[in-house]
């Protein structure tokens, strides 16, 4: 689930354009938790139509995993486990001495909800600060699919990250795949599933049920 802002003159903005100013106000916590519900309601409409979504991922900020109310806000929708994922930018540095951060990680897991690392490879986290969190999967950033598309050494790199993943028994997610070549160059080296353009592009959530209704029918 993206967030985007529908500005009254500049048209349909991507987090880019908005967040570092939500961030300057105070207010990336405030999205979180829109998102947050908005992907809640979304999904109950799409079950309310027979469709049944198994997972939806939704960011979260490092603000927002340091808020002692969010087990409490989490709770009170009562999610069904093992359908939403939050995602945690690798570049948040997860500081195992923070007892509000360990009790919100260690409660969102008996949650049922699902702990994703996104952006792996752009940021500064040590191999122990990503284990710590015990991801169910490690997203590998785009910018490293890409390049890894052609370069030999980016290549080797993405393999390491593969072993890596499996020595953890983490899934591993190829983030940025936009053409039917990369998808089958990252299966190829033992990514588990891939998202990107070569699937679809960002939808409304109006758009995303007719989508979703026709990989269904084709499948079948």
């Amino acid at each position: 689930a993206l967030a985007r802002w529908e500005h009254p003159k500049h048209g349909l903005l991507a987090p880019d354009r908005f967040i570092s100013a939500a961030e300057d106000m105070g207010l990336v916590d405030k999205i979180d938790r829109i998102i947050f519900e908005k992907v809640l309601e979304d999904r109950a409409n799409w079950l309310a139509q027979g469709l049944n979504v198994p997972r939806i991922a939704v960011n979260v900020s490092a603000r927002r995993l340091y808020n002692k109310s969010l087990l409490d806000e989490v709770r009170a929708f009562n999610v069904e486990p093992g359908t939403i994922t939050f995602e945690v930018l690798e570049s948040v540095v997860i500081d195992r001495s923070n007892p509000t951060l360990i009790w919100n990680i260690d409660g969102l897991r008996e949650l049922g909800i699902q702990i994703d690392i996104d952006d792996f490879g752009t940021g500064r986290a040590s191999i122990a600060s990503v284990l710590a969190i015990q991801p169910s999967r490690i997203k590998v950033a785009r910018e490293i699919i890409q390049a890894g598309h052609n370069d030999d050494m980016m290549i080797e790199m993405l393999r390491t990250i593969v072993a890596f993943g499996r020595s953890v028994n983490v899934e591993l997610v190829a983030e940025g795949v936009e053409t039917t070549e990369q998808s089958n160059a990252v299966a190829n080296l033992g990514f588990d599933v891939i998202q990107g353009y070569a699937i679809a592009r960002p939808l409304p959530a109006a758009s995303v049920l007719d989508w979703l209704s026709d990989q269904v029918s084709e499948a079948s």
